[in-house]
């Protein structure tokens, strides 16, 4: 019961995007190699796909060669997957886990994630593109540890809880110790959601009043705290790119979302997508500075966007889907996720542009 309260925090802080947003997969297709495809396109590609024997599947994740990770139910238990450029899908499960979930992969495909013990306990893990998994266990997290993100070093961050149960974030470098940190005032708990090649981790830390904020922890440890204009209930950062840019949501006091990109030098620009009348939510930035996510229209349909650098908008709908929530973007733009079907169903896709 505790690992579940510690995860759901981490929910609620927006850290693993996906995980409750189960998904029904549809047919298996090809992936484009994009090569140096510009990002803007006519006629974008947008492929389905699934584990075999899955009922639930997600996307989390999605590399420079188009090789995306995520995880699926077989109606009992989730396991992860990894699905490769040329279509093949290798399922896995680490090692003692009952439940696997991913949450990134690298360049090179090593894949972060979580999974739960037979007693329900969360743990971390790494796997390699060999396939080989190694454990990720903050010292004294007694009641969970979950991984957020991966860097191109394998670098990785995330959070964890011991027997206050207040979540707390942790970095731990490539074959290095493990540093745990919290940001001053986060009385409830601090959240990290991402980290970049600098070792930049940005994520949310709740105050005593349960309102969420933002933060970013530079190399040296040094943390700052940041609210977007006009937040007054809440500020969610979901993504970091290797410029120490920022993006994520923001509530103002009618309980409504809207987006934001934070500069490395701390400006933030606030944003809603042409259509987004009843929220636009973004989940991540690629390294030149693209952010994707979803907006909700007049009807509460939710769209996929993808928001350029100069504020240029561009739509993604899923043939036939009432919601289309993308999750991660990679650096030529490709763009992984969620979509709702009537049903209800709910499939994964690839948007190659």
């Amino acid at each position: 019961m505790k690992t579940k309260i510690f995860r759901n925090l981490f929910l609620n802080a927006g850290v693993l995007l996906a995980f409750t947003r189960l998904l029904t997969a549809g047919p298996n297709d090809g992936v484009l190699d994009l090569g140096d495809t510009p990002l803007c396109h006519s006629h974008p590609t947008l492929i389905t796909f699934a584990p075999p024997g899955s009922t639930l599947t997600s996307a989390t994740g999605i590399n420079p060669d188009n090789v995306i990770t995520g995880f699926y139910s077989d109606g009992f238990h989730y396991h992860g997957f990894v699905r490769m450029s040329s279509g093949a899908i290798v399922t896995f499960d680490a090692p003692g886990g009952v439940n696997t979930t991913t949450s990134a992969i690298n360049p090179a495909g090593a894949i972060v994630g979580t999974y739960d013990d037979a007693n329900l306990v969360s743990h971390g893990f790494v796997r390699a593109p060999d396939g080989s998994f190694a454990a990720v266990d903050v010292p004294g997290a007694t009641h969970g540890t979950i991984v957020a993100g991966i860097t191109p070093t394998r670098a990785i961050t995330g959070g964890y809880t011991d027997d206050s149960l207040v979540a707390r974030g942790f970095l731990r470098t490539p074959n290095g110790p493990f540093v745990t940190f919290e940001v001053p005032g986060a009385v409830n708990g601090t959240y990290c959601s991402g980290i970049n090649p600098a070792l930049v981790i940005t994520g949310s830390w709740y105050d005593s009043n349960s309102v969420f904020h933002g933060f970013v922890r530079a190399a040296n440890g040094t943390i700052t705290t940041f609210d977007a204009p006009g937040a007054v209930n809440g500020t969610v950062p979901t993504g970091i790119n290797p410029a120490g840019v920022i993006t994520g949501s923001w509530v103002d006091s009618n309980s409504l979302p809207h987006g934001f990109v934070r500069a490395a030098d701390g400006t933030i620009t606030t944003f809603d997508t042409p259509a987004g009348v009843n929220g636009t939510g973004p989940t991540a930035i690629n390294p030149r500075g693209y952010v994707t996510g979803t907006y909700d229209d007049a009807n509460f349909i939710g769209h996929g966007f993808v928001r350029a650098p100069d504020g240029t908008f561009t739509t993604i709908d899923a043939p036939g889907g009432l919601y289309t929530g993308p999750t991660a973007i990679n650096p030529t733009g490709a763009v992984t996720g969620y979509y709702y079907t009537p049903g209800p169903r709910i499939h994964s896709f690839g948007w190659m542009p």
